[in-house]
């Protein structure tokens, strides 16, 4: 379907500035309801800190994603639904 090729694409296109390795991606889109998965996200943790407005002694060291899963829906409340797994966050002061 190119539809889904160019959402497929699009998608990971804004991802990859903040990723260390692209992620996979299922897409299932639908007229009702869409979903997509991604898996094994590793963001690149000095992109990371240039961004957030922490103290200047707090770093991130890691920040990985197992799981990823982000279901839309056009017509029924809730229109974003997103699940986080295997969340691993480390953190150090310098």
């Amino acid at each position: 379907m190119p539809l889904k090729t160019i959402i497929r694409r699009r998608l990971l296109s804004l991802l990859r500035p903040w990723l260390r390795e692209e992620p996979n991606l299922d897409l299932q889109l639908g007229f009702v309801r869409s979903l997509a998965v991604l898996t094994n996200l590793r963001f690149d943790v000095s992109v990371l800190n240039n961004l957030v407005d922490a103290p200047a002694f707090l770093f991130f060291k890691d920040l990985t994603i197992e799981r990823l899963t982000l279901r839309f829906s056009t017509w029924f409340p809730p229109a974003f639904t997103i699940e986080l797994h295997g969340l691993h966050i480390l953190q150090s002061f310098e």
